[in-house]
């Protein structure tokens, strides 16, 4: 079937009412539209455009695809069934319509979900680069994602950053395209996934509930690294991939983001683990709670990398992913001839013949009692491992919750503003007291009392006490911020007080002085009796000042503005004149004495002789006006 290109979906999606099948959709309108009409995101199989339900305000991607693949049809209903069975919780529901739209090359298929609200990891990271704590709630939800799936024997296929969508609080996955659920067949995938989060040796055979090993391992791995050390997001490069890529996972002796992440002491034992992987056979990976297992009980790993690298040989020429074993090869032959009797596969020569001409390979014995015994032991052992991995993961998360809480409620306590009500403030001392019971009981758990248990503990950790903590920690920062600058004008204001004070003391002692030089006295004992008592209360208003608090600072201010606004300088100014005009007076009855004494010594000098001492006398006279 010849499937519509892109653009031809995007001008169909212009009138969804006429070319959308589903009545539901029907009713919908496209939300994220660009210049020339509907935007769509994009992608290798198909194009999703973003419509809004505007009847219950709900958003929902519909996806349409561009090549037609054979088992798409039974690939969603089985992911639909499953969802609608299961509520895994980073899996949103499906809906899968064979018959969804109708354009000018015919009717096509069409997949609808909820859209997910958030960030795609790689950008989540490059915001929130230099927050380390936010780098590592993602590997934390992303360790859920990955967990969850594990315990329901899924696998997504497509692990990558672009598939990763860091909602609030949370981690989802999305485009299921190459999504393996239980009761799918096995052995043949449809896609491999970007190359740069594959294992070297995916190939198409591998299409089993343990494909996402490999990339779980390197996208845990990467974001916990990142949290311990941000200076690795220069490796990123603004490329596909995180911090390493392909031609890491092929050489890692000669990686440079791996010489870079053992070099940090916190990272070695996980880098040391994520090589080892890079050269496991794909067959040989560990499931992701082995890896969370094998890094607990990891021993001490060596100082440096060629010490590391001296005590594991190098491995030996890796198997091509084209070589599979021989029953693989007998069933490829079985899967084979079938398709050439259903007509699905033309080839010259009728089907005996072609059958003839297969080489024929043993079919494989039956498993012994002992060897389905052995094997049941494994499996039992596998439960138990991954039990316990997970019981002490979700014990952690209990930790670090019950952690968060405390810290909360220190928060609250120091916070100045209290912004919480009562109410709130008792529950969060149940939560507190509850978390403490659940990680009591952790201890002697069952694996049959297990899933009850993690239902409860996720009430528990769903709550949004991250952004709790930030906003009592935004308003404690807040608060002691308005309180410095608070200080700071406080300050500020007694100092300059202090200094008016200072200044008002100055002009009251000149006052003083003033009145002591003034020729005339026009003061009264009572007013140099105010004076003096004034510059004593100013005097004890700077000394008070020193010591002066901010709860005081008012009744202070009013008692010193007071004796500031006295009228001291206009009576300063007036002592000052009247002292001036004193000293002109004076000035010029002292010029008119010396005239007039002049005169009298020249005359008695002119009268007569004996007159001569009384003259010398008037000469040596200091010109007293009283004489």
């Amino acid at each position: 079937m010849n499937f519509p290109a892109i653009n031809e979906y995007t001008f169909a999606m212009n009138h969804p009412a006429d070319c959308l099948l589903d009545g539901g959709m029907k009713r919908m309108i496209v939300s994220r539209k660009g210049i020339n009409g509907p935007k769509p995101i994009c992608g290798r199989f198909g194009a999703v455009y973003q419509m809004c339900s505007p009847e219950a305000d709900e958003y929902w991607a519909v996806k349409f695809f561009i090549s037609d693949v054979a088992r798409r049809s039974d690939h969603y209903r089985k992911i639909a069934n499953f969802r609608r069975e299961l509520a895994v919780d980073c899996l949103v529901p499906v809906e899968y319509f064979a018959e969804g739209i109708r354009t000018d090359k015919g009717v096509f298929p069409v997949v609808k979900m909820p859209w997910v609200q958030g960030e795609t990891l790689d950008v989540f990271v490059e915001r929130n680069i230099a927050n380390p704590k936010k780098i590592q709630h993602a590997a934390d939800w992303f360790n859920d994602c990955i967990l969850t799936l594990e315990s329901c024997d899924c696998a997504h296929g497509d692990l990558q950053h672009g598939n990763i969508i860091v909602a609030p609080e949370r981690m989802m996955l999305v485009d299921y395209d190459s999504l393996y659920v239980p009761g799918m067949a096995q052995g043949e995938a449809d896609e491999l996934g970007l190359p740069d989060y594959q294992h070297p040796q995916r190939s198409e055979q591998l299409f089993d509930k343990t494909m996402d090993r490999f990339s779980a391992i390197v996208i845990y791995t990467s974001l916990s690294a990142l949290a311990e050390a941000p200076e690795l997001w220069e490796f990123h490069k603004d490329c596909d991939y995180l911090i390493a890529n392909k031609s890491d996972y092929c050489s890692p002796r000669q990686s440079e983001v791996f010489r870079a992440m053992y070099g940090v002491p916190a990272l070695r034992r996980m880098t040391a683990e994520w090589m080892t992987c890079c050269e496991m056979r794909v067959d040989e990976l560990p499931s992701f709670s082995e890896f969370l297992t094998r890094l607990e009980t990891m021993a001490d790993t060596p100082a440096t990398l060629e010490e590391f690298w001296k005590l594991r040989p190098a491995p030996s020429k890796r198997v091509s992913s084209s070589v599979i074993s021989q029953d693989d090869r007998a069933i490829q032959n079985q899967k084979l001839i079938e398709e050439l009797r259903r007509g699905k596969l033309s080839m010259k020569g009728p089907v005996e013949t072609i059958e003839a001409h297969l080489p024929k390979f043993p079919p494989k014995p039956s498993p012994t009692a002992e060897q389905r015994t052995q094997e049941m032991a494994e499996r039992k052992r596998q439960k138990t491992r991954v039990f316990e991995s997970r019981k002490r993961y979700l014990n952690s998360k209990l930790e670090k919750q019950l952690a968060l809480h405390t810290e909360l409620i220190t928060a609250l306590a120091n916070s100045p503003r209290f912004t919480y009500d009562k109410n709130k403030a008792a529950d969060l001392e149940i939560e507190h007291k509850q978390l403490e019971l659940l990680v009591t009981r952790t201890v002697s758990l069952s694996e049959e009392q297990f899933p009850a248990f993690e239902q409860e503990a996720k009430i528990l950790l769903s709550s949004s006490i991250n952004a709790w903590i930030d906003t009592t920690n935004q308003e404690i920062l807040k608060h002691r911020e308005q309180e410095i600058q608070k200080t700071r004008v406080f300050e500020s204001r007694k100092r300059y007080l202090n200094n008016k004070l200072k200044k008002q003391l100055t002009l009251r002692r000149e006052f003083i002085t003033s009145l002591a030089n003034s020729p005339t006295f026009l003061y009264d004992r009572n007013s140099l009796t105010e004076a003096e008592v004034e510059c004593k209360k100013l005097e004890q208003l700077i000394n008070r000042s020193l010591l002066l608090s901010e709860e005081q600072f008012s009744v202070f201010e009013q008692e010193a503005k007071a004796l500031i606004k006295s009228n001291v300088h206009e009576r300063i100014t007036e002592i000052q004149q009247e002292i001036s005009k004193h000293r002109e007076e004076k000035h010029r009855e002292l010029k008119e004495s010396s005239e007039l004494a002049f005169k009298l010594s020249k005359r008695l000098r002119n009268d007569n002789p004996k007159h001569m001492a009384l003259a010398e006398r008037i000469n040596k006279f200091d010109h007293n006006p009283s004489y």
